[in-house]
């Protein structure tokens, strides 16, 4: 039996997936979290997955994240393989996935609470009084708020280095409009074509505003083609030769100095929206939905609205028409 006001200090967040963009989506749950409540031990753990925060995103979680165990298989395997947190009593178990599966096996780690959305929250032992966010980072918020008996609010504010943000203003000094234009995703079905990015770049040169290009490993070979088409982009994650100037934190840095940005639904877009500044999404066939990023003004265009779910389907002068309009109503 359950108290009706429990006391909550060591909570296991489990969750299936855990890569760059996930991360991001959950991180302004958990700062909330720790905000209001920095004397609770959050254990952070992982299915089958690494997780950003044991790596890119590390120092943003320093003190808000106790542990981190990945790719711990908990979850996953109906038989139970031998696991350190399976001898572990804890005061909240959340099972962030809507897997049956998943929440029937985390559910026999020691606890005082159960939370879990799977089968509308049929093995929580308590749930949301309004029907379930559609998005991670309103779920991961929602979630919290179960663990502890009390509001969590979204901490937008990144507590990104010093030194990544005096980096990132040498190399984007303030008094000029900067236009961030990340043209790279994971599958190729989720990049509007390269070529329309140039073409909305030299668009940009010709206003007076800077095309600032951010490319991912996999698209540094476009970097050339780019400076070819374009002799004023900017590829501020680089040097001249090509060598790394730092990891994502310097790319939520320069973000942050944009006007506006313009990427594919991928990484690269959640990297930019956690700059705060405004961001236009291209979508295809993909939920823009779950995965929208809480730290922005956020412009959707869908191929859909062009009767199509191949994101090539969207309009350059679309897009520009976004650009212009944002441009003309930021503060700075």
């Amino acid at each position: 039996m359950i108290s009706a006001v429990l006391t909550v200090y060591s909570i296991l967040f489990y969750t299936a997936e855990d890569r760059l963009g996930d991360a991001l989506i959950k991180l302004p749950a958990i700062l909330g979290l720790h905000k209001i409540r920095p004397d609770i031990q959050l254990i952070w753990v992982t299915g089958s997955q690494a997780s950003a925060f044991s790596r890119a995103l590390a120092p943003l979680v320093t003190t808000a994240i106790s542990e981190i165990h990945e790719k711990s298989r908990l979850g996953i395997y109906w038989r139970a393989a031998p696991h350190p947190l399976r001898d572990r009593h804890f005061n909240c178990v959340i099972v962030s996935d809507k897997k049956l599966r998943s929440a029937m096996l985390l559910r026999a780690l020691p606890h005082d609470r159960f939370i879990a959305p799977a089968a509308n929250f049929f093995f929580s032992d308590k749930k949301p009084l309004r029907p379930f966010e559609q998005s991670v980072s309103e779920q991961t918020r929602v979630l919290f708020e179960l663990a502890i008996d009390q509001p969590v609010k979204l901490e937008l504010e990144l507590p990104i280095p010093l030194r990544e943000r005096e980096l990132a203003a040498r190399i984007l000094p303030a008094g000029k409009e900067y236009v961030g234009l990340a043209p790279g995703a994971g599958g190729c079905e989720k990049c509007w074509p390269l070529e329309r990015y140039i073409e909305i770049a030299l668009a940009q040169t010709a206003q007076n505003r800077i095309p600032v290009f951010f490319l991912g490993p996999m698209e540094s070979f476009w970097r050339r083609t780019i400076m070819d088409r374009v002799p004023a982009a900017r590829f501020p994650e680089y040097t001249f030769e090509g060598t790394s100037l730092g990891g994502p934190l310097l790319t939520i840095a320069l973000a942050a100095r944009l006007t506006v940005a313009v990427a594919n639904d991928a990484g690269a877009g959640h990297l930019l929206a956690a700059g705060g500044r405004p961001l236009i999404s291209l979508f295809g066939n993909t939920n823009p939905v779950k995965f929208e990023p809480p730290y922005n003004k956020r412009t959707v265009i869908r191929a859909s609205e062009f009767g199509s779910t191949q994101v090539s389907a969207i309009p350059v002068g679309v897009v520009m028409q976004a650009i212009d309009t944002l441009c003309a109503h930021c503060d700075d």
